[in-house]
């Protein structure tokens, strides 16, 4: 329904790049890594949330340069968001990269000033505690970056299943 949708991109300004985003995202979410990364290099720039993915894609197939330019996308359209930080950090610190995953939760501190989590993480890392994304939780889960716990994934915590039926 969405690639239908890029038959508009010539009518109407930034339909196009912002389409790929969302498809990008999906595909992403989905595990079609190739699928998302096509869209990924026509996603637009404003949108955060599918530039930080693409800093996550990158880090999983260890191309860590593209990763850190996809992420510094990120955090430049996205710097109010304190998840995007954190996903970017953490991939710096699996990377053992910690100086400059201090720098970069230094920098989201400073755009957000008043964000405890970022606070606490940044608090964390210098006193060379393990980055928990717990805080970041249940947007953390979209990334694929860690397993989610059984609970998190229907399996036994006694919570409630949702379906989603599609409309007719």
């Amino acid at each position: 329904m969405l690639e239908g949708g890029l038959s508009y991109d010539k009518w109407q300004f930034m339909v196009g790049p912002e389409i790929h985003s969302q498809i990008g995202m999906l595909k992403y979410m989905s595990k079609d890594l190739d699928g998302a990364q096509k869209h990924f290099a026509k996603a637009s720039a404003r949108n955060y949330m599918a530039k930080a993915m693409q800093g996550a894609l990158h880090y999983q197939r260890k191309d860590f340069p593209a990763m850190k330019r996809s992420f510094e996308a990120a955090v430049t359209a996205g710097k109010k968001e304190p998840l995007v930080w954190a996903v970017y950090a953490w991939c710096l610190v699996q990377n053992k990269e910690k100086d400059e995953a201090l720098r970069v939760l230094g920098r989201g501190v400073e755009a957000n000033p008043s964000d405890e989590k970022l606070k606490n993480s940044l608090s964390a890392l210098q006193n060379d505690k393990k980055l928990k994304m717990k805080p970041y939780e249940p947007m953390w889960w979209q990334f694929g970056l860690e397993t989610p716990p059984p609970q998190m994934l229907g399996g036994g915590g006694g919570g409630r299943r949702v379906q989603f039926n599609p409309r007719r």
